[in-house]
């Protein structure tokens, strides 16, 4: 369990999401706070086979009623222990629960997170979750300030150095066949951020608010002496673009 804070950036309009992160097993209920939450689904799923996730959270005894936070009320985030097959996706209420159909692409062993909030208080949960023919697996370092798909091609200037605890600014400029290019809106933002520590202990969250002419500007702070795993997503032709770097923590 970790402790943390929502704040705003008013610098940069850039949003930083980090609060109390709780630890569930998969398929057993547990109580947190004035809720009750359990996920359920197969145990060691097959591969490019659709699996039903199914999340129950109640409040005295009901269907607890979640907000709505950047357009969707879960957000499911999920990544394999060598921080590849990042995926994030979204849970859609199905009578008295939340439900999402997910095929997994590659055996391992993955830690997957709830983000949502109740009665305007933000939540993190986190589990871990096996498919079939899983081994353990470890995050190699491949550090690159330059991602490139299709045309696009989003570059990363970040500090030469970056210490922990401290305001560290991250800025992606992004192009298409060498112009600058300007985001659409994704999940309500310019784009949205996640950062995952090489041990899978630390999970941030931010956003930027505006598009400044194809600079994409934030601020986060890393906890450890680590090296993170980021992914900055963003829309640019009806299209969602996850570009992926690594920052190292020294």
């Amino acid at each position: 369990m970790m402790e943390g804070h929502s704040m705003m950036n008013d610098q940069d309009n850039s949003m930083v999401h980090e609060f109390e992160e709780h630890t569930i097993n998969l398929n057993e209920e547990k109580t947190i706070e004035n809720f009750k939450i359990k996920v359920e689904t197969d145990s060691n799923p097959k591969i490019n086979q659709s699996t039903q996730i199914n999340i129950s959270i109640t409040k005295n005894n009901s269907l607890a009623d979640l907000d709505i936070m950047h357009e969707k009320p879960i957000h499911l985030i999920l990544v394999r222990e060598d921080l590849n097959n990042f995926d994030h996706i979204h849970p859609l209420l199905s009578q008295n629960n939340y439900q999402i159909d997910y095929a997994f692409k590659e055996p391992g062993n993955y830690r997957v997170w709830l983000d949502f909030t109740l009665s305007g208080e933000q939540h993190l949960i986190n589990f871990n979750l096996s498919t079939e023919n899983s081994e353990n697996l470890t995050p190699r370092y491949e550090e690159s300030n330059l991602f490139l798909q299709n045309g696009i091609s989003v570059e990363i200037v970040k500090p030469t150095k970056i210490i922990p605890n401290t305001n560290t600014n991250l800025k992606f400029i992004l192009k298409e066949n060498n112009q600058t290019i300007n985001t659409e809106k994704f999940l309500g933002a310019a784009a949205h951020l996640i950062a995952i520590s090489n041990d899978l202990k630390s999970f941030k969250h931010t956003h930027d608010e505006e598009d400044n002419n194809g600079i994409i500007e934030m601020d986060l702070k890393f906890q450890d002496k680590e090296f993170y795993k980021l992914w900055l997503q963003f829309n640019h032709k009806n299209n969602t673009i996850t570009a992926q770097f690594i920052a190292k923590v020294e």
